[in-house]
């Protein structure tokens, strides 16, 4: 049974969009045979991209709508009457205009235990007068554009979310906004992007020159996917709060300038947040300067000096409690002896 709230008319293909809801059981029942009968939709993709979503759909969460497609020369028309019951009625001609891969793993996610088959399941139901507006309509959202990475997004996300906030000690600014203007502790919003993608992974191998950038997006994905969401891991935006909290030491906003040491403690951060949180800005202003002078140690025209850095940081940040109590001999041994292999 699928229940409608609302519709509204679209007038350039001239069809009925209802918005309504069901539950995963009745999908399952209406939906599965609907398959392949839309010959215009992509196949099946590899069930381990999906996986994460199976999981999640387990573990309890809502399910991103689903568009559902009907083809009725008289409910299309904007004025119909009676489309819930035409839908529920008709719903084994429809087709799956969007949600093929998720009815997929919501199959996959109902044969594992704890799967919990009266979720909501919100849906789209369009009600087009031919297959040929609904192929236009396909054509128009989903074409002419090339699709953004999830590296874009994440950092058109940062940008929307943190270059209008106010902070004590930073301000984050784009490269266009510090072109013939000088800001005090100005932080580059491109490294506080790259910052959010090391702590969505944590990691910070999320560049590779030679991986081509569709592939490497791939892996960056995986990643995020693979770490998944949990409730208990601090969000980004507590992390920029930190690391403002800690530039009001002049020699943490300069460490934190370095690209490569942002990035490696966005990514290490949730290992040891409660101990860098517990340390004064001068406390951590001198494990950063313990840090450097250990760092300063290495013979650096025999190394990648970027990817050392990120390594040691990231070291550093993440046993924090214990390393930053070493000596800045006892630093240096315990960093040769990671990379001596």
């Amino acid at each position: 049974m699928i229940t409608i709230a609302g519709r509204a008319y679209d007038k350039v293909i001239q069809s009925n969009v209802c918005q309504g809801e069901t539950n995963y059981e009745q999908a399952l029942n209406m939906f599965l045979p609907l398959i392949d009968e839309f010959d215009s939709q992509r196949k099946i993709q590899n069930k381990k991209f999906y996986e994460r979503l199976k999981r999640d759909i387990i573990d309890g969460c809502l399910m991103p709508p689903i568009t559902i497609a009907l083809v009725s020369k008289e409910h299309s028309r904007e004025n119909a009457e009676g489309l819930e019951e035409y839908i529920n009625a008709e719903i084994g001609h429809g087709y799956i205009l969007d949600g093929l891969q998720r009815i997929n793993t919501l199959r996959a996610a109902s044969e594992e235990l704890g799967f919990d088959r009266t979720r909501p399941l919100p849906l789209s139901v369009i009600i087009s007068p031919s297959e040929d507006q609904l192929v236009y309509r396909m054509i128009t959202l989903n074409n002419g554009q090339r699709p953004m990475t999830a590296r874009h997004q994440i950092e058109i996300l940062t940008g929307s979310i943190f270059e209008q906030r106010q902070y004590k000690n930073i301000s984050i600014k784009t490269e266009k906004d510090t072109e013939g203007k000088r800001y005090k502790n100005a932080m580059p919003l491109a490294n506080v992007a790259k910052a959010y993608i090391s702590h969505m992974t944590q990691a910070t191998t999320n560049e590779n020159r030679k991986i081509i950038e569709e592939k490497m997006d791939e892996i960056l994905v995986g990643r995020i996917l693979d770490r998944g969401f949990s409730s208990e891991m601090n969000d980004f935006e507590h992390v920029v709060e930190l690391i403002d909290r800690l530039c009001s030491a002049p020699e943490v906003f300069n460490w934190f300038k370095v690209e490569n040491n942002i990035i490696a403690f966005a990514a290490a951060v949730q290992s040891s947040f409660d101990s860098i949180s517990a340390a004064s800005p001068e406390e951590f202003g001198q494990a950063v300067t313990l840090f450097e002078r250990a760092f300063d140690g290495f013979n650096v025209s025999k190394l990648n000096v970027g990817r050392l850095r990120r390594q040691l940081a990231l070291e550093f940040i993440a046993r924090y409690e214990k390393l930053s109590q070493f000596s800045e001999s006892e630093l240096l041994e315990h960093f040769s002896e990671m990379t001596a292999a």
